[in-house]
């Protein structure tokens, strides 16, 4: 029951969105919530779990930057894409579920977590997705990861100045950064992190708010200008 519920739900959040997907994209993704559900009691993979705030603060808001990222996505080549502190998997793996044809590496410094997430992709036979376990500031120094990747996701896993230095140094030339923040510490965080900003040669896209209370979020759209 729970199922069917949340796949129509689900589905009519993607059609909302104008999201293409199909089928298999909702059973896959159910099958990967169902298989977090029931590691976490052994695991502790996320916070704050309830099977509703798992679906509502986790699987959802994976798919809430989903919309923007058709304002700059050249329709005609696939993305290389990386996750920065995917954790169980979000936004991550359930972003490599809904586009196969995008390349989606999950880092996390923590290995049951990263650990969990090649079983679902075994399991699944994902093929375009790849877990890694390395701390962000490590690994973002390796000649095959430094402005690797189109597009670089983070769910605020750091205070914004933080996650500057820690996150453009992944993306290419002309690449996005895209960071959810928490409405109630945007705009002091913002005003710590210009000269972060300028000197990790980024640019302010966009600020969308997306949702009207406080306690809301914030997705920030980030351009790299130049190496």
């Amino acid at each position: 029951f729970l199922f069917i519920k949340q796949e129509k739900k689900m589905g009519k959040f993607l059609l909302e969105k104008a999201l293409n997907y199909d089928k298999k994209f909702l059973k896959k993704s159910f099958f990967f919530t169902e298989h977090l559900i029931f590691q976490n009691f052994f695991m502790n993979l996320i916070s704050n779990f309830s099977t509703k705030l798992l679906y509502k603060n986790h699987f959802f808001d994976s798919l809430t930057p989903v919309a923007i990222f058709y304002s700059f996505w050249p329709r005609n080549k696939p993305f290389n894409c990386i996750d920065i502190g995917s954790g169980g998997g979000f936004p991550g793996l359930i972003l490599s579920l809904l586009f196969p044809g995008f390349f989606f590496c999950l880092l996390d410094s923590i290995q049951k977590k990263t650990k969990f997430q090649k079983i679902v992709l075994e399991t699944l036979q994902v093929k375009n997705s790849e877990p890694i376990c390395q701390r962000a500031e490590i690994i973002g120094k390796f000649v095959n990861q430094e402005e690797a990747y189109d597009l670089t996701l983070t769910r605020a896993v750091a205070e914004l100045n933080i996650l500057l230095k820690l996150c453009l140094p992944f993306s290419k030339k002309n690449g996005r950064l895209v960071i959810m923040k928490k409405i109630s510490s945007i705009n002091q965080e913002l005003r710590v992190s210009f000269k972060p900003l300028k000197n990790s040669n980024g640019k302010i896209k966009s600020l969308i708010h997306i949702h009207p209370l406080r306690q809301g979020k914030v997705i920030l759209v980030i351009k790299k200008t130049k190496p």
